[in-house]
């Protein structure tokens, strides 16, 4: 392992996913909207697929995603519409890591007068777990590390509606948002129904603007979890459904043409119906800034402290802190650079585990013209585990292909 984090780091300091693609689209006129249909397609290798200590598995993965927008203007509201598929065909295993993903979505931004404004969204989600993360059953993951490939990668669904209102004009002294979001998840297949659950969220954030361009927030949340297939469970569970409330307070500003920012600290707690279940409550932040000291380059900055859902082990959350930086820059009109590195500690609260888990990443997109990119990346990713069998670490080398009408 050190081997590879030598060699890792060696290449991240000379050339990340996630570069932004240089092609800016025209679109084509459908209707009242204007279309946006794009294609990709990812060629990757990654030396550790499963990303497990021992018995590492490489292979090839080629994914193919084509999408379409729909976006239209109607007086002062907005309205955009999408839908993307993505289909994965891995080299090894018979096609157990293979995927198809679909991913629709709809917004809406309302404007009733100058002091009242609404946005709605919808998302609708088939998705897959990735492999050996910790989002993943663990006896999925310990088959694969004593005998190789077990079951099929777990699959869900999930619907997630939301609105947030607005009262005020942007420039008023004060403004009020009220926020709702309502998720539904249910997972389709290795007997994950017990991870089933409905998430329902409330929320209420008041700005007070003290400058021209920076405001004082004081924001309020409560998340209710609930599991609705507890029968499915293992023996000997108990139930998970809890009641998270947020209470933070911060500023948010656009000070300059170079730093924008929104930053929140203040008070989590974590309560669960099961008294068995062990509590939380503790310090939470959210912070975001980003930076520009030209107008073809910015460095962003993230950090956060916030609870996860464990569902596939026997710890009742995750604790978890992290702190990111990512650095984009444009050199000229076709080429484009981004880096990225990530550090996160995580803590579960029964079994005292503790993680370490750092990304390094690097890419560059060229524009071969003004409809299709070139693009080239490299992530390396590491977890140090307190836990036994929980060490990994993967390297995943990327070429991309995308056209964009």
């Amino acid at each position: 392992m050190i081997i590879k984090k030598q060699i890792a780091l060696g290449v991240a300091l000379a050339c990340s996913a996630g570069a932004a693609f240089a092609t800016e689209p025209n679109g084509i006129p459908f209707g009242p909207f204007r279309a946006y249909p794009s294609l990709s397609y990812d060629l990757k290798y990654e030396d550790n697929v499963y990303r497990t200590e021992s018995n590492e598995q490489d292979g090839w993965v080629n994914v193919l995603t084509p999408a379409i927008e729909l976006r239209g203007l109607s007086g002062p509201n907005a309205y955009v519409l999408g839908y993307a598929l993505s289909k994965a065909w891995y080299s090894e295993d018979g096609g157990q890591n293979d995927y198809l993903h679909h991913r629709l979505y709809a917004n809406a931004a309302l404007e009733f007068a100058t002091r009242h404004h609404l946005d709605l969204s919808y998302e609708f989600k088939d998705w897959t777990d990735p492999r050996g993360s910790d989002f993943e059953a663990d006896e999925v993951v310990d088959v694969v590390r004593d005998t190789g490939p077990g079951t099929d990668v777990d699959e869900w669904h999930q619907h997630q509606l939301g609105g947030t209102y607005t009262f005020g004009a942007p420039s008023a002294r004060g403004r009020l948002e009220l926020h709702a979001d309502q998720a539904w998840r249910r997972y389709d297949n290795n007997g994950q129904e017990y991870r089933d659950r409905d998430a329902t969220t409330l929320g209420a954030t008041f700005y007070a603007r003290v400058m021209p361009k920076t405001s004082l927030l004081f924001e309020v949340a409560q998340t209710d979890i609930d599991y609705v297939n507890e029968r499915a469970a293992p023996p000997g569970s108990t139930s998970l459904d809890s009641t998270e409330r947020r209470y933070l307070a911060g500023v948010t500003w656009d000070a300059t043409a170079k730093t924008t920012g929104t930053a929140k600290v203040g008070y989590l707690t974590k309560d669960f119906d099961d008294g068995s279940r062990d509590d939380f409550s503790g310090g939470s932040w959210e912070v975001g800034v980003t930076w520009r000291p030209l107008t073809y380059s910015a460095v962003d900055l993230t950090t956060s402290r916030t609870t996860s859902e464990q569902t596939t082990g026997t710890d009742d959350y995750v604790l978890t802190k992290d702190f990111g930086i990512a650095w984009t820059h444009d050199w000229g009109v076709r080429l484009s650079t981004k880096f990225d590195a990530k550090w996160a500690w995580d803590e579960y609260n029964t079994t005292d585990r503790e993680d370490d888990r750092s990304t390094y990443g690097m890419g560059l997109t060229y524009a071969l013209n003004h409809w299709l990119d070139l693009g080239a990346s490299y992530r390396y990713l590491e977890r140090d585990s307190s836990a036994a069998g929980k060490d990994y670490d993967n390297n995943t080398f990327m070429l991309t292909l995308k056209a964009a009408l």
